[in-house]
């Protein structure tokens, strides 16, 4: 087994024996880092090699298309964005970057970006620490450039990355969410204490709101010197992309169409995706011939191999079929008068991106027609495709509420966004007060609200409906618990009626997809075996069974059931499960892990045959996983190198997973994989016995507590009880249909999502699903049950 097939962070040379000696070398590797509150800073770049001074190249040949449109996007002149930095935050950055030359701070740029790119990949970006690699890059890159003579291409490339970051509607639109939650983040980390008083806080809140003005003109800046001197770069496509994202966001659709065309001009071999762009922008464009003469030229592109391939292409079809049915219904409805027209061809115009005259439109409308709900209905859908503006959005469906003539979208919209109000709003109100009077006051009239809504909605979709009308009866009943936080298995039990409901609704109507999505994830909160079995196993719904995502959904609901109720023959299951699969799934990335999984499990047990297959699937998939998903695998292969004896990559890969975990979760899992696999990690046991992320770890670190005790001669009986205790106050907390306490070797992580959404195109949008990770962690030895009395 290569093991470079699995690790991304190279470890000094470890040995399985090395690991038993009293100094015992791996955890002197490795204790350092996992016990960390937080990862250790991130090492200096290596310092630049000298190198020969280079021949001077000639400048390359300008472009005059490149000339005319740096030309043309070109602001000027702009102050750097560090100039913005308060004193108290400027002081330190340019003590660190004093007496660098413009090569040294180029590179430490790069390698600040690289960083921040790193955290990106994980789904991180936005963190604390990423975002301080991402002010860092832009910080160290400004002064090399205003340091430089003549700007460096790569510079250039790297300043417009960073600023394109920054320069994105969503944080620079003031009513936006993701720039609400930024404002709060700030006020938040102020009121924390991590800046030293609200002055700072303050400070910081006008740097990024000045930041984001500040960085689209700087980004155009950069952008038109790379056009102008460097047209040959090989970021130039890439740039061409966002100047092109840039004109649709400014609603400059012609332009945004001439950009992405010399974009694909200047692309070696174009890819179906490349070329797809382009049929999309003249679309948007309503430029007909054109989108016939690109969607010819996207047909004469090969399509690459697999089944994931073929389910992007379907997905590319079908959205330039929509598209290209929106800008036909567009030019056929220009100056209709009826209101219906108008009001569906403003639907089109959002659907096809062209939300100036969408908003042009809707606000005449509004004008007209002020006692009708649709105009306004309109607008909030505007809101929430240009700017995420659920706030704004929600205002108009309020001012409708009382409106005549709600049609389908318009009770969508208003179901769609009621989530969003109870769980950011009304929910942490009645939290904070946690009485039933909270309840009453802020919460039942919502649902009074919510209930009306649906009962609208579901003149239109009488079988979606139904479970809505089933959902919300039970959210409704099972929140007064949850609220006042004094019998929580009291709003269990209500939750578990949820499960049969929804069977009895598949029994009738098993074409509904809303309640076999629904079905499936709450297959695993039924304490009844066979009706989880049921729901699990039901099929597909007739016009999705061709669908890979729904193949998924199904895949992972029967394989998450096998993990939960933990049978005797979990493998033979697993491999069973895979052979069930359709053909096109059985090679995807997740049908393979089911196959490292049950591998994993019968490795555990001692089949070293087993531990090789399965650390050779979990090599392979590291090959192609990006991101968070990595970090499990990594943990998974460590447990795997450990018990084939492999010290050094399992060092390595627990390195690389500790240092890619995203939160604490994910680290005490890690540690619980370290201590439950290698000597010398024990009081790892006795930390994790507090920790508040997942009762699998408790419980499994307490049973190896009362191991160790009884090897050593320690009360371990007290121990064992205290054990049995937990285990009982653990499966009376739990909400899914069975505690699993890790006796396969696999615990689970994740969470249950279940949300109502709005989009312009489908309309409301129903999410239903359990997200899990699996690890792979050597089993405890737990106790048997207690013995109960029969009575007399």
């Amino acid at each position: 087994m290569n093991k470079d097939h699995v690790l991304t962070t190279a470890a000094p040379p470890r040995t399985i024996a090395a690991m038993r000696q009293p100094r015992r070398p791996l955890l002197a590797l490795l204790a350092p880092l996992l016990l960390a509150c937080r990862p250790a800073a991130a090492p200096a770049p290596p310092e630049p090699a000298a190198q020969p001074a280079p021949a001077v190249k000639p400048a390359p040949p300008r472009d005059p298309e490149l000339l005319a449109l740096a030309d043309a996007i070109d602001p000027g002149d702009v102050p750097p964005l560090s100039t913005l930095l308060p004193p108290w935050l400027a002081d330190p950055l340019r003590s660190a970057a004093a007496g660098a030359d413009p090569s040294e701070l180029q590179a430490r740029a790069s390698y600040a970006y690289t960083s921040w790119q790193a955290a990106s990949a994980q789904n991180n970006a936005f963190t604390a620490s990423a975002l301080l690699d991402l002010a860092s890059a832009l910080y160290l890159a400004e002064n090399a450039l205003l340091a430089g003579a003549a700007p460096d291409p790569e510079l250039l490339a790297l300043l417009e990355r960073s600023y394109a970051v920054l320069d994105q509607r969503m944080w620079s639109h003031e009513q936006g969410f993701f720039r609400q939650v930024l404002d709060t983040f700030v006020g938040v980390a102020g009121g924390a204490g991590l800046l030293k008083d609200q002055e700072q806080a303050r400070d910081i809140g006008a740097l990024l709101r000045d930041a984001v003005v500040r960085a689209g003109p700087a980004r155009r800046r950069a952008a038109a010197r790379l056009l102008r001197d460097h047209p040959t770069h090989p970021s130039i496509p890439a740039v061409l992309g966002r100047l092109a994202d840039d004109a649709t966001q400014r609603q400059d659709h012609l332009a945004a169409l001439q950009i992405t065309r010399q974009r694909l001009a200047r692309i070696p071999e174009p890819t179906r995706a490349h070329r797809a762009a382009l049929v999309h922008r003249c679309l948007q464009a309503l430029d007909l011939p054109c989108a016939e003469e690109a969607r010819a030229a996207l047909d004469a592109t090969p399509q690459g191999p697999g089944p994931e391939a073929l389910a992007e292409e379907r997905d590319r079809r079908r959205a330039i079929d929509d598209a290209a049915a929106s800008a036909a219904l567009i030019l056929e409805l220009t100056g209709a008068a009826a209101l219906d027209d108008q009001l569906d061809r403003g639907h089109h115009l959002i659907l096809l991106g062209r939300l100036s005259d969408a908003e042009a439109l809707y606000s005449e409308l509004t004008r007209a027609h002020p006692g009708d709900a649709r105009p306004r209905a309109g607008l909030a859908k505007l809101l929430i495709s240009r700017d995420i503006d659920l706030f704004g959005a929600a205002k108009h469906v309020q001012e409708a509420r009382s409106l005549a003539n709600h049609d389908r979208d318009a009770y969508a919209l208003a179901i769609g966004l009621a989530s969003g109000q109870l769980f950011s709003e009304l929910l942490p109100r009645a939290l904070a007060q946690g009485d039933k009077a909270a309840f009453d006051d802020l919460i039942a009239p919502f649902f009074a609200d919510l209930r009306a809504d649906i009962r609208g909605w579901s003149r239109f979709e009488p079988e979606r409906g139904a479970v809505l009308v089933e959902l919300v009866e039970v959210i409704a009943a099972a929140l007064p618990h949850f609220v006042t936080k004094k019998d929580q298995k009291k709003a269990y039990q209500v939750v578990r009626t949820l499960p049969p409901r929804i069977d009895a609704l598949l029994s009738r109507a098993p074409h509904v997809d809303d309640a076999w999505r629904l079905g499936l994830a709450l297959s695993l909160l039924t304490e009844d075996p066979k009706l989880a079995q049921r729901l699990s196993e039901r099929p597909i719904p007739p016009d999705h069974q061709d669908s890979i995502n729904h193949q998924l959904l199904q895949l992972r609901a029967r394989r998450d059931l096998i993990l939960l109720w933990e049978p005797a023959d979990a493998p033979a299951r697993l491999d069973a499960l895979r052979a069930s699969l359709p053909p096109d799934l059985r090679d995807h990335d997740e049908a393979r892990e089911l196959s490292a999984l049950a591998h994993g499990v019968r490795g555990l047990a001692g089949d070293r045959d087993a531990l090789r297959s399965a650390l050779e699937i979990y090599s392979d998939l590291l090959q192609r996983r990006r991101g968070d998903e990595r970090i499990s695998l990594l943990s998974n292969a460590a447990v795997l190198y450990l018990r084939l004896g492999d010290g050094d990559g399992a060092s390595a890969a627990f390195k690389s997973a500790f240092d890619g975990a995203r939160d604490d979760k994910q680290r005490d899992f890690i540690r619980l994989a370290v201590a439950a696999s290698a000597p010398g990690f024990e009081e790892f046991f006795d930390t994790l016995g507090d920790c508040d992320h997942s009762a699998a770890i408790r419980t499994q670190a307490l049973a190896w507590r009362v191991d160790r005790a009884r090897s050593s001669g320690g009360d371990w009986k007290a121990l064992e009880e205290q054990l049995r205790q937990q285990i009982r106050r653990e499966q009376g907390l739990e909400i899914r249909g069975h505690y699993p306490t890790g006796q396969l070797g696999v615990l689970t992580s994740g969470d249950f999502n279940i949300n109502l959404g709005y989009s312009a195109r489908p309309g409301l949008v129903t999410t239903f699903e359990i997200r899990s990770t699996r690890w792979l962690i050597p089993p405890a030895p737990l106790p048997s049950p207690t013995p109960t009395k029969k009575k007399r």
